[in-house]
């Protein structure tokens, strides 16, 4: 599938907010693509697809997530986290996309202690873009950062992720814990 036809079908599939969100996250991650010498293209495409699944309803995304074996107890609490893996599954059928790319679409919502640079891009693109601005005081100096320090970036997104999680007394993810220890273990080497 081309860009412009997923674009068109991704117009159709979420509201006119989401849309201009992924466009945020797929121009965010082709730039960081660019800084990281990954394939630019690829990380935008994977940044339009990303939320797929968020306008699904739940029926298809519980349907969608048990192709896999169904997604885990902490996921399968927080129904804002489902999109990540049912999209994954979403993508593979209607965007065709591949493991890369269906990593990154998993994983966009919670991270993981080992993800890769790609999946990692995707993951910060989508809490950093600029249409954040308006949520988060603190996405524009996090863009910056992610500029030249992509672990520092993540670090920090992951930080106000945890405490706004913490604050609102709502489950958390060990996969988001597994990533900030191993980045913090990571820069202490």
């Amino acid at each position: 599938m081309n860009f412009e036809q997923a674009k068109s079908k991704m117009q159709k599939l979420v509201t006119p907010e989401r849309y201009t969100h992924c466009l945020g996250v797929m121009e965010f991650a082709g730039e960081l693509a660019e800084v990281y010498g990954l394939d630019a293209e690829k990380l935008r495409f994977a940044g339009l697809i990303h939320d797929c699944a968020k306008s699904l309803p739940d029926e298809e995304c519980l349907k969608l997530m048990a192709r896999f074996g169904g997604a885990d107890e902490t996921v399968m609490a927080s129904r804002g986290l489902w999109h990540g893996p049912a999209g994954a599954e979403y993508a593979k059928e209607h965007f065709g996309i591949d493991d890369e790319i269906y990593d990154a679409i998993f994983y966009h919502t919670i991270g993981k202690e080992n993800m890769s640079l790609f999946t990692q891009i995707i993951y910060l693109a989508d809490v950093i873009e600029p249409n954040r601005d308006s949520e988060f005081d603190w996405a524009e100096e996090l863009r910056e950062l992610a500029l030249h320090d992509i672990d520092g970036a993540t670090l920090a997104a992951l930080n106000n992720t945890i405490t706004h999680v913490i604050e609102r007394n709502m489950v958390m993810h060990t996969e988001s814990i597994k990533l900030r220890n191993r980045i913090l273990l990571n820069r202490r080497k």
